[in-house]
């Protein structure tokens, strides 16, 4: 991080700004509570191919030292949950502790989807070759700054 700061707000809260340097610096400002001390928000922002992206996060109905009672913490699994008596390399390959059709070299799942034109591929359209299968989100920083790589891999 370089260029940090803090000041007192009017409010009484802190304001600690700071960049964090690579490829596309981040910025970052915490904001403190004035009474507590405790973190109250979180702002950053970075650019990426020109697109400034934002995001804030704020931290409301904050209680110091809760009583909790004593069923708060009490685990209640699901119906279908297996009690796991063994470590994964004891087990017998009947006793598979995961989806078998998530093992390298099985078939993918079948799935459907649109391009920007609105045609439709399925997985037997690219059988045989490579693919690439990435998940992210606008709103989120991490993927944002993926994105050019994401992009230079699509254009080679």
């Amino acid at each position: 991080m370089t260029g940090a700061t803090a000041k007192m707000l009017p409010d009484g809260s802190i304001r600690f700004h700071a960049v964090a340097q690579g490829e596309y610096p981040l910025d970052f400002t915490f904001y403190i509570d004035p009474t507590h001390k405790l973190l109250r928000s979180v702002k950053s922002s970075f650019e990426a191919g020109g697109q400034k992206v934002s995001s804030t996060v704020q931290f409301s109905d904050i209680k110091m030292n809760p009583e909790f009672g004593p069923d708060e913490f009490t685990f209640v699994p699901e119906a279908d949950v297996k009690v796991i008596t063994k470590m994964p390399g004891e087990l017998s390959k009947s006793e598979n502790l995961y989806d078998p059709k998530l093992i390298v070299g099985a078939l993918p799942f079948e799935l459907k989807g649109k391009d920007l034109n609105g045609k439709t591929y399925t997985w037997s359209k690219f059988k045989g070759k490579v693919v690439l299968l990435d998940f992210w989100a606008t709103w989120c920083g991490p993927c944002m700054l993926e994105f050019p790589s994401l992009l230079k891999n699509y254009k080679t």
